[in-house]
């Protein structure tokens, strides 16, 4: 029983790892400052998103095992390894998951504008902006996700959770 156990587990982190490698370079090819991309932070975290329904968001630190967790076809485990920036590229077939782009890719020089100032809406917590499909809010005591065709990732105190 045990066996079975280790095995699943490092199955799962098999399967983490190369969604973190096969999906690693993607971001910073969406990451250019044309007229598709919106902009913005919350706190220490830079947003940008893709009028295709891609976006990148880098958190400015990290959330740790096991703190970090993934899904994939239904299936919820945490990542072995720190997680300091999430993106999704716009394919539904693709869960969001953790990316590893420079930073200069979610951040405009100068700085981005606060969330606030590029609000399309304000929820029942907080301000949120929609754009090319994606839709990032602050939500419940300071919570803050975005999503986009089902895929996401929401973040609250010290926790991380991507779909």
């Amino acid at each position: 029983m045990m066996q079975s156990r280790i095995g699943r587990n490092v199955r799962r982190a098999a399967v983490t790892a190369a969604v973190a490698c096969g999906f690693a370079a993607l971001p910073a090819a969406m990451a250019n400052a044309d007229p598709g991309s919106l902009y913005f932070h919350y706190g220490d975290t830079n947003c940008v998103l893709n009028s295709g329904g891609a976006f990148i968001c880098d958190f400015g630190g990290s959330y740790v095992p096991p703190n970090a967790r993934q899904t994939v076809a239904g299936a919820q485990f945490p990542l072995p390894f720190a997680v300091q920036q999430v993106s999704y590229e716009g394919n539904p077939v693709f869960p969001a998951h953790p990316s590893f782009a420079p930073k200069s890719a979610t951040v405009l020089p100068g700085g981005n504008p606060d969330i606030n100032d590029v609000a399309t809406g304000q929820g029942a917590w907080g301000p949120y902006v929609e754009f090319g499909g994606t839709r990032c809010e602050v939500s419940f005591r300071a919570s803050f996700g975005c999503s986009s065709a089902n895929h996401g990732f929401s973040t609250w105190w010290n926790n991380l959770a991507i779909n």
